[in-house]
């Protein structure tokens, strides 16, 4: 009597799908390593950018107190609207010259300012404790200082400087910064309002053009009040003119004042690319530069 011998072993349909599921565990594995790379980088990035800051801070201070008699100087700095650090040190003296290694990291002046990994930029509010008690000393010299730490800019970028809702490109130096092949990253003003009938965690940027300047995922300062925001969403068109942020937009000042007239909000914008032609409706194709904000009061 014969005997049947069965071959055991799989199917071309079952090899078929064992493929296919190793190839998509495969593919989310890869797709593990970028994410974490990301990670990392987003981490050294804020690890350095934070002793950046705090180098910032000094050299604020340090620069600051060169400033003969620093009590009228300070007195161009409102409690309700913020100046740009260099503009105001520049404004006040010609007696120090202010090369751009100043406001990059390293500040070694061996290395080129094209090899530096991040630059800053610093914002000047007078705090109002002097309003509240006068009779404090020297309570005026109280200065909140907001330091913008962005990494290093490509050599051909070209970064907008938005004033009172007019755009401005240009390659020029940044204030009277000597030194410079192109601008630094810094934070420009753009209005914003209450959005009708919204919440009030939403804003509404003003100025048309100027809508594509603040995106997901960016840090703006509120001008009166200093206080930090995260820009959590730009909605999609017909409302891309509306931003959402991690809290409630305060409208009042820190002693619960009703703050009148119109409101802006400081943000670092991503950099126009030189070469790929300024587009009619200004979509900046880079991200956006800004690696963190910091602050602190420091007394001048």
């Amino acid at each position: 009597m014969a005997v049947t011998i069965r071959q055991k072993g799989f199917s071309i349909a079952e090899v078929l799908i064992a493929v296919g599921l190793l190839a998509v565990a495969m593919i989310f594995i890869a797709g593990v390593f970028p994410v974490g790379i990301r990670f990392t980088q987003v981490s050294i990035d804020r690890t350095n950018a934070a002793i950046a800051a705090s180098e910032a801070f000094a050299k604020v201070q340090l620069y600051a107190n060169r400033v003969t008699d620093a009590n009228n100087p300070l007195n161009d700095l409102s409690f309700r609207e913020q100046r740009d650090f260099n503009d105001w040190f520049t404004g006040q003296t010609i007696d120090y010259y202010v090369d751009v290694n100043t406001y990059s990291y390293p500040t070694d002046n061996t290395i080129d300012f094209n090899d530096k990994e991040y630059c800053w930029s610093a914002l000047l509010r007078r705090t109002d404790r002097f309003i509240i008690d006068p009779n404090l000393p020297d309570s005026s010299r109280d200065i909140q200082v907001t330091v913008f730490v962005c990494s290093r800019p490509r050599p051909n970028a070209k970064y907008c400087a938005a004033v009172m809702g007019s755009l401005d490109f240009r390659t020029d130096n940044y204030g009277t910064i000597s030194g410079q092949s192109s601008r630094l990253p810094q934070p420009v003003r753009i209005e914003v309002a209450r959005v009708s009938g919204g919440r009030d965690n939403e804003l509404q940027i003003t100025t048309f053009a100027e809508k594509t300047l603040i995106n997901d995922g960016d840090l703006i300062v509120d001008d009166p009040t200093g206080r930090i925001y995260r820009v959590m969403e730009r909605y999609n068109y017909p409302d891309d003119d509306i931003i959402l942020l991690d809290k409630d937009f305060v409208r009042d000042d820190w002693r619960g004042g009703s703050i009148t007239g119109n409101r802006f909000v400081w943000v670092v914008t991503p950099p126009w690319v030189s070469g790929c032609g300024l587009p009619a409706n200004l979509e900046f194709g880079d991200r956006n530069p800004c690696v963190g904000v910091y602050q602190k009061v420091i007394r001048f």
